[in-house]
């Protein structure tokens, strides 16, 4: 009886021995996992903070280039006021100068008569 009982005693620790090494085996295994994980995710995140650096340059491109065409506008908006306050004294000087040609006009029409 005793030596049944060792036999089953040291069957026992066979099974727990080879449990064991099966989940030593795949501890093992989930921890290379791991390891490929953080890599890849060390990997994804250089790649992140390139994409973030990419869209901050995009960013100030895309201001300078709006904050350039908002100077573009004013100075044309600028020269279009200037041209027409330029047409608008030009047209005022043809008035004038109509006038004066029909005084004129009137003038020789007088001294004729």
């Amino acid at each position: 009886a005793e030596q049944q009982a060792k036999r089953s005693l040291e069957q026992q620790l066979v099974q727990i021995k080879q449990s064991h090494e099966k989940y030593e085996s795949r501890i093992s295994s989930i921890s290379s996992h791991s390891e490929s994980l953080n890599q890849r995710i060390s990997e994804v995140e250089k790649e992140k903070q390139s994409l973030i650096n990419d869209l901050s340059i995009l960013e100030r491109r895309l201001d300078q280039q709006s904050k350039d065409y908002q100077a573009k506008v004013v100075d044309y908006e600028t020269r279009i006021d200037v041209i027409s306050k330029h047409q608008l004294g030009l047209e005022l000087e043809k008035q004038r100068l109509e006038q004066q040609i029909q005084l004129l006009e009137q003038d020789i029409q007088r001294q004729t008569e």
